[in-house]
């Protein structure tokens, strides 16, 4: 038996829960098909979650820079009247509303890697919602209340794309009275990470603020068969082989650093579970994770 809940008067609540981890979505938009999309059309969210990301459109589509390219149908799908959920409470997560980024538009955001110069990949930090502190407000609230075991900087788009904001929250929790270290992880699909001009410095500026773990998805050991599960936008031009190499790069990099890296595939049929996980092997990953696939 299915139920319609209406979303008229949503929780203004950015951040949710999966168990006892804390998801800290920073932004819905992605430079390649977000985690949503690569887990197929019929992919199901409890609505909680669901609501927390429509919450992050929301904030995202109140930004001037972005208004010129909502539509009203975009605005529109921004807060659906209703959401039709299954029986145990989930429902598809609306269409992405943003134009997927464009990694080669992007200004070298990430040119100097001096303390407090690392830029967010769109534009100036102040101008992005949901903001830093709002998004602070809610992890001290969450650390007070609940066990936490631990924080995860993910949701409907690539986390990355607000670098700065990402670790200036990192930077923080770890002086948090609650936060007793409680490991800090990035969903992430590599991508943004991989075409940094000072990579390993930036990898290295994670770790120190904090981050212990990138959940990277590499998704399968064919670089064609990588273009089309997630269809990068602005890497790999004419050659499709480009930004899987590139991930593959960012990998072995961050575990030299000495982050824990954990590579992440989604579970098609044609994807070759025993190649994909001796590639990831052999970059140094410690560990893999196979999302279902919802065709």
């Amino acid at each position: 038996m299915k139920a319609a809940l209406s979303l008229s008067t949503p929780s203004t609540s950015f951040t949710y829960t999966l168990g006892k981890s804390l998801y800290i979505p920073l932004t819905s938009r992605c430079n390649s098909f977000t985690l949503p999309q690569t887990r197929g059309p019929n992919f199901l969210l409890p609505n909680p979650i669901i609501t927390s990301l429509l919450n992050v459109r929301k904030a995202e589509s109140g930004n001037d820079i972005w208004n010129a390219i909502n539509n009203t149908q975009q605005k529109n799908e921004l807060t659906p009247p209703l959401l039709v959920l299954d029986s145990q409470g989930r429902s598809r997560l609306p269409p992405p509303i943003f134009p997927m980024v464009n990694t080669t538009s992007i200004n070298n955001p990430f040119q100097s890697h001096r303390e407090g110069e690392i830029k967010d990949a769109i534009t100036n930090d102040a101008l992005l919602f949901p903001t830093a502190d709002a998004l602070l407000h809610e992890i001290r609230n969450h650390l007070q209340s609940q066990e936490t075991q631990s924080i995860v900087f993910a949701g409907e788009g690539e986390p990355t794309l607000r670098l700065q904001t990402l670790l200036s929250i990192s930077h923080q929790i770890q002086r948090e009275e609650y936060y007793n270290d409680i490991p800090i992880r990035i969903v992430t699909n590599g991508l943004i990470l991989a075409g940094m001009a000072h990579r390993k410095n930036v990898l290295e500026e994670l770790k120190v603020k904090g981050i212990d773990e990138l959940s990277v998805a590499l998704m399968t050991s064919c670089p064609k068969q990588y273009h089309e599960l997630m269809k990068p936008n602005g890497m790999g031009v004419g050659d499709d082989t480009n930004a899987h190499s590139e991930v593959c790069d960012l990998i072995q990099d961050a575990v030299h650093i000495g982050l824990r890296v954990e590579c992440t595939f989604v579970d098609h049929g044609f994807v070759d579970k025993v190649l994909a996980e001796k590639l990831g092997d052999e970059l140094g990953a410690v560990s893999f994770r196979w999302r279902p696939y919802f065709p």
